[in-house]
C-alpha cells in the first residue's frame, strides 16, 4: 500500500507518526527545525529560511521532492510565484523518508538526496519554510480528508497548495487534485496543478532519473536534475552535491 505519490511524476510518498520512531533532527547551519504536533498527532518538523517572510497563511508545494530535480523545480517555482502575489510566505510540505522504508525497507529505493541535502535544497530554491513530516503508520492510515484538515488547515492554514497532476494521497493513496479542489474552498484555499515537466517525451522523476544514473547516463540524468548544480555519483547511486 503506498499513501502518496509527488506531484511532479515523483515516487509514492509519505510522512506521520509511527507511534514511538525516535524524532530526527536536522541541523541547518546553526539551528535545527522547530519541533511540532498536529492535532491528530503527527509529527514534523518545520524549518525557516533566515531573513524570511514569517507571517502570513502560506502558498505551499507538496512531494517527497527526492533530487530536487527540475520537475520539482516547476512547483516551487509556481508556489513562489502566486506566494509572492499575495505576499505571502512561500513553503515546501515533503516527508523524512521513502514509505517503502516503513513498509517493505528491503525494496525502498535509494534516495537522489539525503533530507539534509533536501532541506537545504529546498531552502536555497528562496522558499521561506520548509515542513518534513515524519513517515510511520499513522500517516500511512490517515484518509484524505483527515489530512487536509489536520495538516493543511489545521496546522499551516495554508492559503494555496502546488500539486502535479498526478499527485496522489491519503490511505490507499485515493485521494487526487479532485479531492484537493471539492475539500479546499470550504477550508479556505486554493489549489493549482501545473503540468508535469518534460524530458523527451516523458515526465521528469526521480524513478527516471535513478534508471537513468544504473544505466550509466549520467547526461540524461544531470538533465533531469538541472544543470545549476554539479553533481557527483557515489557507490550508492546518491546525487551528492558540490
Amino acid at each position: 500500500m503506498m499513501w502518496g505519490r509527488a506531484g511532479s511524476g515523483d515516487d509514492a510518498v509519505t510522512g506521520g507518526s509511527t507511534g514511538g520512531t525516535n524524532e530526527r533532527t536536522v541541523a541547518m547551519g546553526s539551528a535545527s527545525g522547530t519541533a511540532f504536533v498536529t492535532p491528530a498527532g503527527l509529527r514534523g518538523r518545520s524549518y525557516r529560511r533566515p531573513g524570511a517572510e514569517a507571517s502570513g497563511r502560506p502558498v505551499v508545494a507538496i512531494g517527497q521532492f527526492d533530487g530536487v530535480h527540475l520537475g520539482h523545480r516547476l512547483l516551487l517555482d509556481e508556489a513562489r510565484r502566486r506566494a509572492t502575489a499575495i505576499g505571502a510566505p512561500a513553503g515546501a510540505v515533503t516527508f523524512d523518508r521513502h514509505p517503502l522504508q516503513v513498509l517493505a525497507p528491503g525494496a525502498a529505493p535509494v534516495e537522489l538526496t539525503s533530507l539534509d541535502e533536501r532541506i537545504a535544497l529546498l531552502l536555497d530554491a528562496g522558499l521561506d519554510l520548509v515542513v518534513v513530516l515524519e513517515v510511520g503508520h499513522a500517516l500511512l492510515a490517515t484518509e484524505p480528508r483527515e489530512f487536509v484538515d489536520d495538516v493543511l488547515s489545521g496546522t499551516l492554514d495554508v492559503a494555496a497548495v502546488v500539486v502535479g497532476t498526478n499527485f496522489r494521497f491519503g490511505r490507499g493513496a485515493t485521494g487526487d487534485p479532485s479531492t484537493l479542489r471539492a475539500l479546499g474552498p470550504g477550508r479556505g484555499f486554493d489549489v493549482v496543478c501545473p503540468e508535469l515537466a518534460l524530458h523527451g517525451e516523458d515526465a521528469i522523476s526521480s524513478t527516471r532519473i535513478r534508471a537513468a544514473i544504473g544505466a550509466g547516463r549520467l547526461d540524461g540524468a544531470a538533465a533531469m536534475l538541472g544543470p545549476s548544480f554539479a553533481t557527483t555519483m557515489t557507490a550508492t547511486g546518491r546525487r551528492g552535491m558540490r
